[in-house]
C-alpha cells in the first residue's frame, strides 16, 4: 500500500498538469538489483534473474492494467539490463578518474546476515541494518579477534573513550633566540581535520593554564611591567559569572593576545599564529585548553581575529559540508559489477586498480546455472569470468568481484528516462538541458537521506565536471510521501505479532485473542509482512474497485503525513461522496428525459448568475483546488473542496427545473467533473458520459460554453470520453454500477 500511495500521488499530479496543456514526462522504471531480490530468490530456490523478471512482469500488469496508472511506458527502464548498467559503470569510471571514487583502508559497517558492507546511511540509529535488522559490526584491517580478547577490548575501549576526532601535530617556530625550544611540536585535537587540510585555520588558541602562556612568549609591548604588578579584572568562566579577582597581570590578562610563537602548517608550510584566549577552558579535566581557530564557521573566532587583526585563512569554506560517504560494496551476483580490474604486474609489488576502457563496457554479469545458497559468492567463484587481461599492460589480471550499491544505479535514472534508447551516450546533452531539472520528485521520507543524497551528489558531478547537466540541483521540488500505517496487534505477554484473523473484539470494543481471550496490544505501525499488518492492494481492488481505493488513499490526510489505513471508516465517507455526485448526474438525465432541452432559452433568467454567495464560493473553490493541485500538493484538500462543491450543487438541485436550466449550474457541474478527473479518471469519464447524454439535444453554443475552457484551467483542454449520442434518452441506471 505504501508503493500504491506514491504511485497514485504521482499519477494525480501528472494528469493535472496534462489537463493544463503541459507535456508531462511521467515514466516508470525498475530498481531491480540488490540483496532483497537475491535473498528472496534464494528462499524460493529460483534464479535471481528469473525471480526479478517475473516480478517486473507482474508489477507492470498491476500498474498498467489493474491500477490504470498513466505512466509513459515507452520510457520504461530496468537497472538490471546491461544497456542500463553499462552507463552506471561508465559513471563509476568517471568518478574514479576524477578521484571521487577510490579504495582505501578504513572501518566499515558489516552486515553479518547479508554478508555485505553497509554504507552509513543504511545503518539506523541503533546500529542495525535497514534490510536484515542485524546489528552491524565494525570491521577493520588487522583488528584483534576472538573471544579471548573480548574483555581486553572492552576495557581498552572504555579507557580510550569514543573516537570522535583526530589529533594533528604542528612544528612550532619560536621567534626568539631560545635554541633549546626549537624542534618542539604542538598536538591539537579536532573533530574537523578537513579544515586543517583545507588551510582554513587562522590561529591556534591556548588557555590560561597552557605552558605557552608565559612571559617568555609575549611580545614586549604586551607585557605589563614587573610580574608583581597587580590589576583588578573581570574573569569569564563559561557563562560570564562576573567574578572579581586580583591576580598577577601575566596570569590573569582579561584580553586576548597574540603570542611570539607560530605553528607551521604541515601541508602548506605557512605560519599560523598562536594566541592567548582568556576564556578558553579544557572540555575534559585532563585535556589541555587548546583549539584551532576557524573564523569561517565560528562567530567567536571571527571576533578574536578582528580584535587581534589576524590575517584571513588561506581559503574560505562553505559551512554546509558534505561528508565523505562509503559506497556500499557488496559481494552479490544481482548488482552492477565494478568496471575495473586488479593488475598485479603493472604495479610490481602491489595490486593496481585499472579501469576498464569505456569501449569495453558493459562488464556483464555471468549467467547462473543453478539457484544460489546462503553464503555463495558467485562472482568470486566464477574463475572464467574473474580471470582477464589488464587493459593497460596486457598481462593477466582479475576482475573486481565487489559490486556497487543499488543507490548508485538509481542516482541517475531521472536522466536515463529522458533518453532510454540512446546507445551512444548516457543521455544526449540536448535532452538533458531541455528537461532538467525534474519539476517534482516524489518518494518516501527515507529518500531524503538516501537516494536524494546520492542523486544530488551525482548531479553536481555531471554538471561541474562533465557539463552534461545545465544546473547542479537535479530536482526543483521534493514531495516526501508519508508511510502507510497498518493496525498492528501484539500479544501483551510474549510480544508476538498477531494477524487480524486471530483477533476478535468484545462488547466494549477491546481487542482480544480468539484462542485465549487475552487482551492484545493494539497500535499503528508501518505496514510489514513481519508485523502481519500488511494489506494486499489487489484484494482491496477486488472488493471496492480501483477508483474508490484511489480516493480512499488520498482522502482526509495529505500525502506528506503518515496514512493510517482504516479501510472501513475512510472508505464509507468517500463512497457516500461518489454516490452524491452520481445522484447529481442522475437528476440531470431524469430531467432531460422529461424536458425537450436542459439549455435555457435566451429569454430565461439564470437565477444562479445573480447569486453572489454562490459565485463567490464557486470561485474560491476553483482557486483552492488549483492551489492544492499545483502548489501545496495536499490532495486531501482538493477532495474536501470538491465535496463542498458537490454539497452546494445538491442543495441547489432541489430547485428542480429552475436549477437544471441554469447555465451557471451546468457550468459548475462540468467543472466539478473535470476537476475530479486527476483524482478518479475512470469515475470522472463515466460521469462525463452521463453528463453528455443529459445534454445530447443542447444547441452547439451550449457545448462551446460548457466544454471549451473550464474555468479552473489556464489553457484550452480536450475533455476525455466526450461521447455524444443524439436523440437518445437514458436513465441513471444506464451508466452501469458504481465502482
Amino acid at each position: 500500500m505504501g508503493h500504491l500511495r506514491v504511485y497514485v500521488v504521482g499519477d494525480v499530479l501528472a494528469r493535472y498538469y496534462q489537463l493544463l496543456g503541459n507535456q508531462v514526462i511521467f515514466p516508470m522504471g525498475w530498481d531491480a538489483f540488490g540483496l532483497p531480490a537475491e535473498n528472496a530468490a534464494i528462499d524460493r530456490g529460483v534464479l535471481p534473474e528469473e525471480w526479478t523478471r517475473k516480478n517486473i512482469q507482474n508489477m507492470r500488469k498491476q500498474l498498467k492494467n489493474d491500477m490504470k496508472l498513466s505512466f509513459d511506458w515507452t520510457r520504461e527502464i530496468a537497472t538490471c539490463n546491461p544497456d542500463y548498467y553499462r552507463w552506471t559503470q561508465w559513471l563509476f569510471i568517471k568518478l574514479f578518474k576524477a578521484g571521487l571514487a577510490y579504495r582505501r583502508l578504513g572501518e566499515v559497517n558489516w552486515d553479518p546476515v547479508d554478508k555485505t558492507v553497509l554504507a552509513n546511511e543504511l545503518v539506523d540509529a541503533e546500529g542495525r541494518s535497514w534490510r536484515s535488522g542485524a546489528l552491524s559490526l565494525k570491521d577493520g584491517l588487522g583488528e584483534i579477534k576472538g573471544q579471548q580478547w573480548r574483555d581486553v577490548i572492552q576495557m581498552q575501549e572504555g579507557w580510550i573513550g569514543p573516537n570522535d576526532g583526530f589529533v594533528v601535530e604542528f612544528d612550532l617556530d619560536f621567534h626568539s633566540t631560545d635554541k633549546d625550544l626549537q624542534g618542539e611540536r604542538l598536538a591539537v585535537f579536532t573533530k574537523q581535520p578537513g579544515l586543517v587540510a583545507a588551510g582554513a585555520i587562522s590561529f591556534v588558541a591556548v588557555g590560561p593554564q597552557s605552558i605557552f602562556w608565559n612571559e617568555r612568549f609575549r611580545f614586549p609591548q604586551n607585557k605589563c611591567g614587573a610580574n608583581g604588578s597587580r590589576k583588578l579584572v573581570v574573569t569569564s568562566m563559561g557563562s560570564f559569572l562576573g567574578k572579581l579577582s586580583v591576580e598577577p597581570a601575566a596570569s590573569c590578562n582579561p584580553w586576548p593576545e597574540r603570542l611570539n610563537i607560530s605553528a607551521k602548517h604541515f601541508l602548506t608550510t605557512t605560519s599560523i599564529p598562536l594566541i592567548y584566549d582568556p576564556q578558553l577552558r579544557p572540555k575534559v579535566e585532563y585535556e589541555a585548553a587548546i583549539e584551532l581557530g576557524t573564523p569561517a564557521i565560528c562567530e567567536r573566532h571571527r571576533e578574536l581575529s578582528r580584535f587581534l587583526d589576524l590575517p584571513p585563512p588561506e581559503c574560505q569554506i562553505d559551512t554546509n559540508r558534505l561528508r565523505e560517504t562509503d559506497t556500499e560494496l557488496q559481494i552479490t551476483v544481482r548488482q552492477s559489477p565494478l568496471s575495473e580490474v586488479n593488475c598485479g604486474v603493472s604495479a610490481l609489488d602491489h595490486l593496481q586498480t585499472v579501469p576498464v576502457p569505456e569501449e569495453d563496457l558493459p562488464v556483464e554479469l555471468p549467467l547462473l546455472e543453478a539457484p544460489l545458497k546462503r553464503g555463495d559468492v558467485p562472482l568470486k567463484e566464477n574463475i572464467e569470468w574473474r580471470c582477464t587481461t589488464c587493459p593497460s599492460c596486457g598481462n593477466p589480471a582479475e576482475r573486481e568481484v565487489d559490486t556497487l550499491d543499488t543507490f548508485v544505479d538509481s542516482s541517475w535514472y531521472y536522466l536515463r528516462f529522458l533518453d532510454p534508447a540512446n546507445s551512444r551516450e548516457i543521455c544526449s546533452r540536448d535532452n538533458a538541458h531541455k528537461h532538467i531539472p525534474v519539476d517534482i520528485y516524489i518518494g518516501g521520507v527515507e529518500h531524503a537521506i538516501r537516494h536524494l543524497f546520492y542523486a544530488r551528489f551525482i548531479a553536481h558531478f555531471l554538471h561541474r565536471e562533465l557539463g552534461l547537466l545545465p544546473c547542479r540541483e537535479p530536482f526543483r521540488r521534493f514531495l516526501p510521501v508519508g508511510l502507510v500505517m497498518g493496525r498492528t496487534f501484539k500479544s501483551s505477554t510474549t510480544g508476538q505479532y498477531l494477524s487480524v484473523k486471530e483477533i476478535e473484539r468484545d462488547s466494549s470494543g477491546i481487542a482480544r485473542m480468539k484462542a485465549t481471550g487475552e487482551v492484545v496490544v493494539e497500535s499503528w505501525e508501518k505496514m510489514s509482512k513481519s508485523k502481519l499488518n500488511g494489506v494486499d492492494p489487489s484484494e482491496v481492488f477486488s472488493r471496492h474497485g480501483v477508483e474508490l481505493t484511489r480516493l480512499t488513499m488520498l482522502a482526509s490526510t495529505g500525502p506528506h503525513a503518515a496514512r493510517q489505513w482504516n479501510e472501513d471508516e475512510i472508505l464509507r465517507g468517500v463512497k457516500n461522496w461518489q454516490s452524491r455526485i452520481w445522484r447529481l448526474i442522475g437528476q440531470l438525465i431524469e430531467f432531460s428525459n422529461k424536458s425537450s432541452t436542459l439549455w435555457p432559452s435566451a429569454d430565461q433568467t439564470d437565477y444562479l448568475a445573480t447569486d453572489g454567495d454562490f459565485l463567490q464560493t464557486y470561485a474560491h473553490i476553483i482557486e483552492q483546488v488549483h492551489h492544492h493541485y499545483g502548489e501545496s500538493f495536499v490532495l486531501s484538500s482538493v477532495i474536501a473542496n470538491l465535496q463542498k462543491l458537490t454539497n452546494i450543487l445538491l442543495k441547489h438541485s432541489r430547485e428542480g427545473e429552475r436549477c437544471m436550466s441554469s447555465r451557471t449550474y451546468l457550468k459548475a457541474m462540468a467543472d466539478l467533473i473535470v476537476m475530479l478527473h486527476p483524482l478518479a479518471p475512470l469515475f470522472s469519464c463515466e460521469l462525463w458520459r452521463g453528463f453528455s447524454l443529459a445534454l445530447c439535444s443542447a444547441p452547439p453554443e451550449a457545448l462551446n460554453y460548457l466544454y471549451a475552457a473550464p474555468d479552473w484551467c489556464y489553457h484550452l483542454v480536450s475533455i476525455p470520453s466526450l461521447s455524444w449520442v443524439p436523440n437518445q434518452a437514458s436513465s441513471s441506471s444506464d451508466l452501469g454500477p458504481l465502482r
